[in-house]
């Protein structure tokens, strides 16, 4: 996916031979995190080299794809950087959403918000209710004069309503958006399986919120005693350690570059 990824060359059918302690993707009982661990392990070729798969959305779907090259749905993969998505999306053009194969990459500071969204056809749910309206008042039309001609058309009238219904229902989607400056790009919840989008979601909150403070810390600069002390940006870099936004080596680094 990525133009950088030299490895993406690999071939699918060698990484597909490779094992999986445990067999993470048929025991649902695995906790999800820790799938994405071990897959994130596996899938590294998706991201750029100096990145690692930290979580991904849509485990079957990336497996299907890895052996035989085939997407029926999307699946996407978080890095601490970067979301990487791959196959049928959906999104949203002049204010309609749309559904289509797409391929990109998302900037983690670009990403704004994560949600659900539902998409519904008003149209059928508005053809139902006057369908229902109709066939009511042909019905009572009919009962008042005995006109079977009357009753027929309200028994059509419900039929149709009844329809139109079903299909409101069966149209009904419920999304799991990423919005990011400039749109979003959604997936349909029912292709993924327990808690794969909450998991999902919640790593990619705290990729994005580590990385951004990452970029806040990097982007200081320590020669400026007047607004900030070296102390303070040292003791500002363990609290963010402390608190899991960077790790040990960042935080290491972060250190040894103020007191150069």
């Amino acid at each position: 996916m990525s133009e950088q990824k030299d490895e993406e060359e690999t071939e699918y059918s060698d990484i597909e031979d490779q094992p999986i302690e445990n067999d993470v993707y048929d025991d649902e009982e695995v906790n999800i995190e820790k799938q994405n661990k071990a897959l994130g392990k596996r899938y590294d070729f998706f991201v750029d080299k100096d990145e690692v798969a930290e979580s991904i959305l849509g485990t079957g779907m990336l497996k299907n794809f890895i052996a035989d090259s085939s997407i029926e749905n999307g699946f996407a993969i978080a890095s601490e950087k970067r979301v990487y998505y791959k196959g049928n999306c959906y999104y949203r053009e002049n204010n309609k959403w749309k559904h289509s194969y797409k391929e990109g990459v998302l900037d983690l500071k670009d990403i704004t918000s994560t949600g659900f969204e539902t998409i519904i056809n008003s149209g059928d749910i508005i053809l139902a209710i006057f369908s229902t309206v109709m066939a009511i008042i042909m019905a009572v039309a009919a009962s008042n004069n005995t006109n079977y001609g009357l009753a027929a058309i309200a028994v059509i009238f419900g039929i149709l309503a009844c329809i139109m219904l079903i299909a409101y229902f069966v149209t009904v989607k419920t999304l799991f958006s990423i919005k990011y400056a400039g749109g979003d790009i959604s997936f349909n919840v029912k292709w993924f399986r327990g808690n794969e989008i909450e998991s999902f979601q919640q790593k990619l909150i705290q990729l994005k919120d580590k990385y951004v403070q990452a970029i806040k810390i990097k982007d200081t600069k320590p020669v400026q005693a007047d607004s900030q002390s070296i102390t303070d940006q040292i003791a500002k870099a363990a609290k963010l350690f402390k608190d899991g936004l960077i790790d040990e080596n960042e935080y290491v680094k972060i250190k040894t570059n103020l007191l150069k």
